[in-house]
């Protein structure tokens, strides 16, 4: 398998329809690289993370959803939408075990 798939399946491992409804994996200028679903669409999460600090996790709660990114040591970051209703433990723990598997396919 390439790297490039095995990268996409940690993204798609990540949707579970319970916790996290959509996915994507983007580059260090906030273009998606891989996403769940053509609805969700995170290229302006680039420009809200220029004012989180660096933190390695943050959060926007929204009306509807809530969107967690993490980035990770490359640049990269990954962004889970997730039902406002839902575990958000499970969710950023399933998000921080994808960050950490998807390094060795960088």
């Amino acid at each position: 398998m390439t790297r490039i798939y095995m990268a996409n399946n940690v993204i798609d491992r990540l949707v579970d329809g319970v916790c996290v409804l959509s996915a994507a994996f983007c580059d260090k200028e906030g273009f998606s690289i891989y996403r769940t679903s053509n609805e969700f669409s995170p290229n302006a999460v680039s420009e809200i993370l220029d004012y989180s600090n660096e933190s390695e996790l943050t959060t926007i709660v929204g009306e509807i959803n809530t969107v967690m990114i993490l980035r990770i040591q490359s640049g990269h970051f990954i962004v889970i939408q997730c039902p406002n209703n839902s575990n958000f433990g499970k969710a950023r723990q399933k998000l921080r075990l994808a960050g950490t598997e998807i390094i060795a396919f960088l």
